[in-house]
């Protein structure tokens, strides 16, 4: 059995240097990173190399472990003539032979397996300090991070819209998209001002027990929109932050036309903060990506 080189999973010379590492690791895990496999053993191999400590440790491992593979391939294929007095059955000594070419193969696997253990318990302690000194209103921080959040902070932004237009350089709708729901007179006011990340919002309709996307926005960070011309009918929203991945949804809401006696319009003017309330009143829950991107309007 071949034990697994992390040089070799990235591609790398045993000399190479972290920032060499690191960039092959990046290439790489654009090239394939939609392979569980793949993207697992990149992910393992740049964990260890790019620790200075690891690295070392796996170093003196790998070659303790290649020495003692090499004098176990040097073993004779067939086996001597056995003495007529022999201390040690044949069957006990070809077992053991087998246990250690076994051992060989789990031993990179625990080291592995333990550098990752230290790496994960290292994120989930920085993320806590840095959730406790920061306060801001940011939409890619909900929390201390769980062992869910550390896998999908490898969350790779996409360069298009699913429909694959590109994605607009300021706050607007994202082109290709039909606008619909436009007939009316109402408005519904976006705020992304705190948040540090840009924002792929759907505005989507319920109608007749069916959901539609009525809306595809993006907002930047730091910035607000306003979908206005609102057609009377429910509506929700549902935003996903394009840097970490994370989404949301707020409850289901109403829009509403009428007139007063003397003819005067009433239209909803509605509010959202994101990650806070429409309006104050509407909650607002997480959404994971895989929610986001299964809606049948997409």
């Amino acid at each position: 059995m071949s034990l697994q080189n992390h040089y070799e999973t990235l591609n790398v010379a045993r000399n190479a240097s972290a920032l060499e590492i690191l960039a092959s690791y990046n290439i790489l895990k654009k090239m394939f990173g939609a392979d569980p496999q793949m993207a697992t053993e990149l992910d393992q191999a740049v964990t260890v190399l790019s620790d200075e400590a690891a690295r070392s440790a796996y170093d003196q491992l790998m070659v303790r472990a290649m020495n003692k593979k090499a004098a176990l391939s040097e073993l004779p294929k067939e086996l001597p003539p056995l003495p007529v007095m022999m201390t040690v059955p044949m069957e006990e000594m070809i077992a053991t032979q087998i246990r250690e070419r076994k051992d060989l193969n789990e031993l990179n696997k625990d080291v592995t397996s333990r550098f990752l253990a230290i790496a994960c318990s290292l994120v989930i302690v920085a993320s806590a300090i840095f959730a406790i000194s920061s306060n801001k209103d940011v939409l890619s921080r909900i929390g201390l991070m769980t062992m869910e959040d550390i896998v999908q902070s490898q969350y790779v932004r996409s360069a298009t819209a699913p429909n694959g237009q590109a994605f607009p350089e300021t706050t607007s709708y994202i082109a290709g998209y039909e606008i619909l729901e436009n007939t009316g007179k109402s408005t519904l006011a976006i705020e992304n001002m705190k948040n540090e990340s840009d924002v792929y919002l759907k505005l989507l309709s319920h109608k007749n027990g069916k959901v539609g996307v009525a809306r595809h926005v993006l907002i930047k960070a730091g910035s607000n929109f306003t979908v206005d011309n609102l057609s009377i009918g429910k509506y929700e929203i549902q935003y996903l932050d394009l840097t970490a991945g994370k989404g949301g949804r707020s409850e289901i809401f109403t829009v509403t036309e009428s007139k007063t006696e003397a003819g005067t319009e009433i239209v909803s003017r509605l509010s959202v903060r994101l990650k806070t309330a429409v309006n104050g009143v509407l909650r607002v829950e997480k959404v994971s990506t895989k929610a986001f991107d299964s809606l049948a309007a997409l």
